[in-house]
C-alpha cells in the first residue's frame, strides 16, 4: 500500500539526540538544546492522509522506521507536547479518551508498549528484542504500514481538535527526566 511521497521538508520528522559531540552540525531550533545526527540515532515517519482524518472509524496509515544506536532504558517515559498553529499558538492539554489520553501528556514507556505489543512485536522490532524495556539498538518498525482504525471519539474532542496545524514534540526521557532523544512534526488535521 504506497502511503505517498516520503515526507516534504515540513512533515519531515527526524530525531533530535540530547547529547553533543565535536563536529555535530547544529540541527536549528526544531528540538531546542540538541544536536542532528550526532549518535545516528535517526527517524523516518510517513502519516496518510493528508490532512489526518479525525473522526470515528476513520484509518490513519503509519509508517515508522527508527534506528537506536543506545538503549532506551527501564524507567523511560515518552513526553508529547501538542499545540495548535494559529496567530496565537493554543497549547493542547492532556485529555482523557476511554483507555488513552491526547495532547500534552506523559506516558510511561512500558505501558506504552505494553498497549502496542500485540501488533509492534514481533514484527517491527529487531529480531530476538522482547517488547519490553530496555529496547537495545537497532531498526525498529517497518516497510509496511500500520493501518489504525480511529476507535470511538467523543464530540468535543473531534469539535476541538478536528480542524487545523498542529505541532507536535515527542521527547524520549530517561528514567532522571533528562532528555534522550525528541522528535517534532507538524500535522494537519480535518474532521471529514
Amino acid at each position: 500500500m504506497d502511503t505517498g511521497p516520503m515526507i516534504e521538508e515540513r512533515k519531515e520528522y527526524t530525531t533530535r539526540p540530547h547529547h553533543t559531540s565535536p563536529g555535530c552540525r547544529r540541527a536549528g531550533s526544531v528540538c531546542s538544546t540538541a544536536e542532528l545526527y550526532c549518535r545516528g540515532d535517526s527517524t523516518a515517519l510517513r502519516l496518510s492522509p493528508d490532512p489526518l482524518v479525525l473522526a470515528t472509524g476513520a484509518e490513519i496509515n503509519l509508517q515508522v522506521l527508527l534506528t537506536l544506536l543506545e538503549p532506551l532504558p527501564v524507567g523511560a517515559k515518552i513526553k508529547v507536547n501538542m499545540q495548535k498553529d494559529g496567530l496565537i499558538n493554543i497549547p493542547i492539554p492532556c485529555i482523557n479518551v476511554g483507555e488513552i489520553s491526547i495532547g500534552t501528556c506523559e506516558y510511561d514507556g512500558q505501558e506504552l508498549l505494553d498497549l502496542a505489543g500485540e501488533f509492534l512485536c514481533p514484527t517491527y522490532v529487531p529480531e530476538g528484542q522482547a517488547c519490553t524495556l530496555p529496547l537495545g539498538p537497532g531498526q525498529y518498525g517497518g516497510q509496511e504500514p500500520i493501518s489504525i482504525v480511529l476507535p470511538e471519539l467523543p464530540s468535543l474532542i473531534i469539535d476541538l481538535l478536528a480542524s487545523g496545524t498542529y505541532e507536535l514534540k515527542i521527547t524520549a526521557l530517561l528514567a532522571d527526566g533528562s532528555e534522550m532523544t525528541c522528535i517534532q512534526a507538524k500535522v494537519d488535521l480535518t474532521g471529514h
